[in-house]
């Protein structure tokens, strides 16, 4: 509060005492104090009380003991209960401690029982007892190599060599290779080809063709598949003389003598195509069939080997030979010949070179149509239309087809299956145009008047 004879106020003393008053302001009060006692007085109080709490703000003020303990820097993350030492060390003794009580009832095996008495055959390993498959190398031509499973080098083969699954047997250009099963199938690695044995037992046999072409002779069996295996699709058959050959990596085409066998396509995500004897097919890399032809020559050579020749020493005569490579599934029928007749000279209009045994075995299959033409009815109860026409058409399209007017006429009934009616009604018109007293005739004759297009 103000008194008489002093003007200035405490807001003035304080800013004084602070140094918070303005120059000429400040040099007006300094002059003041020297007359004002209690103006001098009430600064100096306030500059004792700036002092002062100067004084306490920059004092350093020592550290309570118990927050010594709240240092982060000397206190660690908090342990769970697995991630403490104590818990672990006594676990580790008990498992130790069970582990000698186990290891004290099982001693360890004698020398003499590391092998088994039950297996027997060739030991590859000292661990392990590995018995060979049961196939016989019958006759090698050339350079033949033989691949195993585990070792990246090939040894030569020869007639006393002996192959476990996964082994492989390469064969070298002109070089070829033939060997037998212990049912008495037989196979046949042409040249430039390589072929991977996966199975051979009498639960089944498969095989995996890598690269060039095999012909095999599988007998009549049931209960015991045949397989060979490639990128595009796998063979099966169960007794029946085929081959197969890998062109290279784009084609596949697999023909048969006898039998039938069936491509399955699962792989590729496809049905399976069936091929009967007389024919080849080809398939692209991907499974999709290329073309359906009749046995050619190419294929026919490289099954003409399997077939036994006559004067073998095994008292067998060549209709009991021949029996091997007809299946049992294929009907029989008596205008089927059962020998082989051995040509001496090429046949102009066939092509079929001197002693073509093959296609004399494929040509008596051939002439014997009507089971074909069963078959090919099953196909057509079962919807597959489209495999049937393809295979009409092939054996419309060979000029020495005996059978074309069956064809022609079941062509027509597949057509009108596939209500392709205009198609249809032209396949029986040609029927009864050209085999007007043929056993078809009348069925013909109603066919084009279901498929007869309305006025």
């Amino acid at each position: 509060m103000n008194t008489a004879s002093c003007h200035y106020s405490s807001k003035d003393r304080m800013a004084f005492a602070y140094g918070e008053m303005q120059k000429h302001d400040q040099d007006a009060f300094s002059a003041h104090l020297d007359a004002c006692g209690s103006c001098r007085e009430s600064v100096a109080e306030l500059r004792r009380a700036a002092d002062l709490c100067h004084t306490l703000s920059s004092a350093t003020v020592p550290e309570p003991e118990w927050t010594a303990d709240l240092d982060p820097d000397r206190v660690g993350p908090r342990r769970l209960w697995w991630q403490q030492p104590f818990v672990w060390v006594p676990l580790a003794a008990i498992c130790g401690f069970l582990l000698w009580l186990l290891a004290g009832r099982f001693p360890e095996p004698s020398p003499s029982a590391a092998i088994p008495e039950n297996i027997t055959g060739p030991v590859r390993s000292s661990a392990i007892a590995v018995a060979a498959l049961p196939i016989k190398i019958v006759d090698i031509g050339g350079h033949v190599y033989l691949k195993r499973s585990d070792s990246v080098a090939s040894v030569p083969v020869d007639v006393r060599s002996e192959i476990f699954a996964g082994d492989s047997i390469i064969s070298a250009e002109n070089s070829w290779l033939e060997m037998e099963l212990d049912d008495g199938s037989r196979l046949r690695l042409g040249p430039k080809s390589s072929l991977r044995l996966e199975t051979a037992g009498p639960d089944a046999d498969r095989f995996h063709l890598d690269r060039g072409a095999v012909s095999c002779r599988v007998r009549p069996r049931s209960d015991r598949p045949f397989v060979v295996g490639s990128k595009q699709a796998d063979t099966r058959v169960v007794g029946t003389l085929f081959a197969v050959r890998q062109m290279n990596a784009q084609r596949l085409t697999v023909g048969v003598a006898s039998g039938r066998v069936e491509l399955d396509r699962s792989l590729h995500s496809k049905p399976v195509l069936p091929v009967y004897a007389g024919h080849q097919m080809t398939l692209s890399f991907n499974g999709e069939q290329l073309r359906s032809d009749k046995l050619g020559r190419g294929m026919r050579k490289l099954m003409s080997p399997l077939l036994p020749r006559q004067g073998k020493p095994d008292g067998k005569s060549d209709d009991q030979r021949v029996s091997h490579a007809i299946p049992s599934g294929t009907p029989e029928s008596p205008s089927r010949p059962q020998s082989i007749a051995r040509p001496e000279a090429q046949d102009s209009k066939t092509g079929q070179g001197k002693n073509d045994s093959v296609a004399t075995l494929v040509d008596g299959v051939y002439r014997d149509t009507r089971w074909i033409f069963d078959q090919l009815r099953e196909e057509m109860e079962k919807g597959h239309y489209e495999r049937v026409l393809n295979r009409l058409n092939n054996y419309i399209a060979d000029p020495e087809a005996p059978e074309r007017s069956e064809a022609v006429f079941l062509k027509a009934e597949c057509l009108e299956k596939m209500n392709h009616t205009h198609q249809a009604h032209q396949a029986y018109r040609e029927y009864q145009i050209r085999w007007p007293a043929g056993a078809h005739a009348k069925e013909a004759l109603l066919g084009q008047i279901r498929t007869r297009a309305p006025r």
